[in-house]
């Protein structure tokens, strides 16, 4: 009976580790520099507000209420997680953002570290 338990225990971690990496999620592709715009003003704007210490769902509470877009709640995510991490003054974060997305026809996903 441990020898069951054993090998159930070891194929739910063995699963767990396959699918995983599939749980990543990829940032939505930006349809337009505009779009872009958009991005990059989210980043300004939660890089500045992670360098005043600012409550993450506070943060996300005044983003959500700033874009109304489909697109903004997985941006959002993304940026967060990418500024935090991020050394730029706000400015600069947010202009190689929007260089990245513009330069690689919206994707983002290689600027938030996120994909192959």
């Amino acid at each position: 009976m441990r020898a069951i338990k054993r090998q159930l225990a070891l194929c739910s971690v063995t699963a767990v580790l396959w699918i995983a990496p599939a749980l990543t999620v990829a940032a939505p592709k930006a349809a337009s520099a505009e779009e872009c715009f958009y991005a990059a003003d989210i980043a300004l704007t939660t890089r500045s507000m992670i360098l005043e210490r600012v409550n993450e769902d506070t943060i996300r509470a005044v983003l959500l209420l700033m874009y109304r877009a489909d697109t903004a709640p997985a941006w959002i995510t993304a940026i967060m997680d990418s500024a935090k991490l991020d050394k730029r003054n706000p400015q600069d974060y947010a202009k190689a953002l929007y260089a990245h997305c513009t330069q690689n026809r919206g994707g983002m996903d290689a600027f938030f570290g996120l994909g192959a």
